[in-house]
């Protein structure tokens, strides 16, 4: 994806979050539960109150309601899946996870962390560490506990900063490390289980065609030893 595309997507998800729900064409109940008593304006202000959970404690709002919501935001563009992906940062901006987007965040520099500088310098000075995938791997792994000199206090803020760029505590439990240290993510993980099961349906079948290979030579050297038997059977009672 380039950077133009990229810019036209995340203004094409900052545009449908940023829409009234004027506009929304919601029931006179759901639009009052939200408007007056939770100062609801924009879709986006709903997708907080649903991430967060505190759409369910609106007086009156029942899953009636709260389905007739979900429905009239899927209409925008924004389904249920795309919330419970999403994280609110703590300024309260939505950040939808993106694979590809996250792929890239994992090639950049920890300079975008803005990290402490003794947090940064125990990442350089002991292990290296020059970007956020080596920080994942250190987490994966559990290196990131033998750092020296780095607390619990430097640990919570190098997880708080990745968090904010889009990458959470979730994401980094569900990732893998391959074999050459690559960190596969979750959809890449579901890509390479989709084609180990490919492969191994092939080998199935590949041994299943060996097998009736095998059983049809058998077939043919044993017709072969009757058909010679009876050749020679004839040869004799000729003579």
């Amino acid at each position: 994806m380039s950077k133009i595309q990229e810019f036209l997507q995340e203004k094409q998800i900052e545009d449908k979050y940023n829409i009234s729900i004027d506009k929304l064409n919601l029931s006179s109940k759901a639009y009052n539960c939200l408007y007056w008593s939770e100062n609801v304006r924009t879709a986006g202000d709903i997708v907080r109150l649903m991430k967060n959970k505190e759409i369910f404690s609106i007086p009156k709002m029942g899953k009636a309601t709260i389905d007739d919501i979900l429905l009239k935001l899927e209409k925008i563009g924004i389904s249920e899946e795309e919330i419970k992906k999403c994280i609110i940062d703590e300024r309260g901006t939505i950040i939808v996870k993106n694979e590809e987007n996250k792929r890239e965040r994992l090639e950049m520099s920890i300079d975008i962390l803005d990290l402490s500088v003794r947090t940064q310098n125990c990442l350089i000075n002991s292990h290296g560490i020059n970007t956020i995938g080596e920080i994942i791997q250190l987490i994966k792994t559990g290196r990131l506990f033998e750092i020296n000199n780095l607390g619990k206090k430097g640990r919570n803020e190098i997880i708080k900063k990745i968090e904010k760029i889009g990458i959470t505590k979730e994401d980094i439990e569900d990732c893998c490390i391959d074999e050459n240290g690559k960190i596969l993510l979750e959809e890449e993980i579901a890509s390479l289980e989709s084609l180990k099961e490919k492969k191994h349906k092939l080998e199935e079948e590949s041994k299943k065609l060996s097998e009736q290979s095998n059983q049809a030579r058998i077939v043919f050297e044993q017709f072969k030893k009757v058909f010679k038997n009876n050749e020679t059977k004839e040869e004799k009672s000729s003579i």
